[in-house]
């Protein structure tokens, strides 16, 4: 069935490009332009009755160039395509990218993805068909970019003998609303190709996350939470639950208590904190006693222990917190872990 959507919305995609330099000077060379005042080569004239001898070592070849020069060269590195799906693969040619997923579901939750964006407005669609997707203009936000940049794209469903797909093309390019005649720049065909790509596969990650954390919620509602040892006898806070779980619902226990995520490494299993004490009505509705924890920086160590966790607090300078206030912290947290439930 032909579906025909008319979106207002325009999907703007932010990337933050570090330093204080304008968006001019970050994407273009600022001097070191006098190789474009050298002369032209001339043809060597021979003398009465030399023999002309060449070496063709230092021969310059004979092409026509039609690319920038000079400050018009962009000096941007090349944006990559993220690799947020595992197994994922893409493959790149001139004018497209071709995103291979892992397996069928993977390619079809993908799909469902895209749909989303679509019908959400994200992604501004002249129509969609079960052949892919002609979006209308999309306008992106660019830090290192000055001019407002539009692009058109086709998303087209991809299947080969081993793995499902999408495939990205450019459709146009529309700078301060002046579009640019076709055939369009490699490199800018690349750019947004890839900006396109990592827009729809950006969603795609943040969506299993979401749902990562809704299994994580619904498979710990009850954490029964203790104090215990490390190997080296050192008191930690033991919960028992799996690592992947608990790393997801963690935050969420935590914010209640006054603490601020400031940072989160999955890979290290370790979350850097803020803390400022709660006010004192969240501990009347969890029904347990304040601990005393100064007003500070904090880092928790998540270590993985098969199906249980182990936490270990320590302050900003890697002291750890007094075993009386751990115990208590670990009250803390099985009572807010109810309440929330």
């Amino acid at each position: 069935m032909k579906r025909v959507f008319k979106l207002s919305l325009c999907a703007v995609l932010i990337a933050g490009v570090m330093g204080c330099s304008d968006s001019r000077s970050r994407s273009q060379a600022s001097d070191g332009f006098q190789y474009l005042e050298t002369s032209s080569l001339k043809t060597w004239t021979a003398l009465p009755e030399q023999k002309p001898e060449f070496s063709g070592v230092y021969r310059i070849p004979e092409n026509e160039y039609s690319g920038n020069i000079g400050d018009k060269v962009d000096i941007r590195p090349p944006l990559q395509v993220f690799e947020l799906i595992p197994g994922m693969r893409f493959e790149r040619l001139p004018e497209s990218i071709t995103v291979w997923m892992p397996g069928k579901k993977d390619a079809q939750r993908l799909g469902m993805v895209i749909e989303d964006l679509v019908e959400s407005g994200k992604i501004a669609t002249i129509k969609m068909e079960e052949d892919g997707v002609e979006s209308d203009w999309i306008k992106w936000t660019l830090e290192d970019e000055k001019p407002r940049i539009e692009t058109r794209h086709t998303l087209t469903p991809m299947k080969n003998s081993m793995n499902d797909g999408f495939k990205v093309e450019m459709l146009g390019f529309m700078q301060d609303g002046v579009e640019m005649a076709s055939p369009l720049p490699p490199e800018i065909v690349e750019r947004y190709n890839t900006m396109m790509s990592n827009f729809i596969t950006t969603h795609y990650d943040l969506e299993l996350r979401a749902l990562a954390r809704l299994r994580a919620r619904d498979s710990t509602k009850n954490i029964p939470i203790s104090i215990g040892k490390d190997r080296s006898a050192m008191p930690v806070i033991i919960a028992r639950a799996p690592y992947d779980a608990f790393w997801e619902r963690l935050p969420e226990i935590l914010i209640p208590l006054g603490f601020t995520i400031d940072e989160r490494n999955n890979s290290q299993g370790v979350l850097k904190l803020s803390y400022s004490a709660p006010n004192e009505a969240h501990w009347k509705k969890t029904g347990i006693k304040p601990f005393v924890l100064g007003r500070n920086n904090y880092i928790i160590q998540l270590g993985d222990l098969g199906n249980r966790t182990s936490l270990n607090v320590t302050n900003k300078d890697g002291k750890p917190i007094s075993e009386a206030l751990l115990k208590e912290f670990s009250f803390a947290l099985e009572a807010t872990l109810e309440y929330i439930n």
